[in-house]
């Protein structure tokens, strides 16, 4: 982290604002997608298969979870509304009338209630994603190819600790939490409306959980847990 004043630690009301302001800031916006990028180049050297049945959205039924920055969330509920960021829907003639809400711009806590009740993702759109571009990285480095299996957990460890390092490079409040838990932060907080300034830095996270951070890093992946 640059070496400046310690900033006190947020409280949660102020976090999902903390996380936009802070996905907006240019250098910051360069250095998430510059992550992703990574990433990218790394799924075109390997070639993993995708088979687009939508095991990784369905998080219930097939026995693993999303974990996710707020960084991240902030950077997919952000572009919510931009035209290109979202994959088509299977039946491009029912688009407009089957259109979820959150089209407009603006997450509501009822769409994250409906996708926690049927054990899914809020942004899931038959077999597809909603937000295919602007997804975050562990569902971008997710596939059902069985030969990839240990190659994308490798994958995601590395990335993972570059956006750590991102956080405590630009000051940056650090959380990481199960992914609809870290959209319902953005739901009850009005994406669009008055946002903090992104404070200066933050205080790194308490190192003393890093054991428990590293346990979930992989649910999306395996369902199974891997401890260092």
């Amino acid at each position: 982290m640059h070496e400046q004043d310690a900033q006190p630690e947020l409280h949660d009301h102020q976090l999902a604002p903390h996380w936009l302001a802070s996905v907006r800031r240019p250098e910051i916006l360069a250095d998430l997608e510059s992550v992703y990028e990574g990433l990218a180049a790394a799924i075109a050297a390997r070639g993993p298969k995708c088979w687009t049945s939508g095991k990784c959205c369905n998080f219930d039924a097939y026995g693993h979870k999303l974990y996710v920055t707020g960084l991240e969330t902030a950077y997919t509920i952000e572009r919510l509304s931009a035209p290109s960021t979202a994959s088509a829907p299977p039946d491009e003639s029912s688009a407009a009338a089957t259109a979820p809400r959150w089209r407009d711009g603006i997450l509501r806590q009822s769409d994250i209630d409906d996708a926690l009740a049927r054990g899914g993702c809020p942004f899931q759109s038959g077999s597809l994603c909603g937000v295919h571009a602007i997804r975050p990285l562990g569902c971008r480095v997710y596939f059902c190819d069985p030969t990839a299996q240990g190659w994308q957990q490798d994958v995601y460890e590395k990335l993972l600790k570059d956006l750590r390092a991102l956080h405590d490079r630009h000051g940056i409040e650090y959380r990481y939490g199960e992914w609809r838990q870290m959209l319902a932060r953005f739901a009850s907080a009005e994406p669009r409306a008055h946002v903090l300034a992104a404070p200066p830095a933050a205080p790194q996270a308490d190192q003393s959980h890093d054991s428990e951070r590293r346990r979930t890093d992989f649910d999306i992946i395996t369902g199974r847990y891997r401890v260092e």
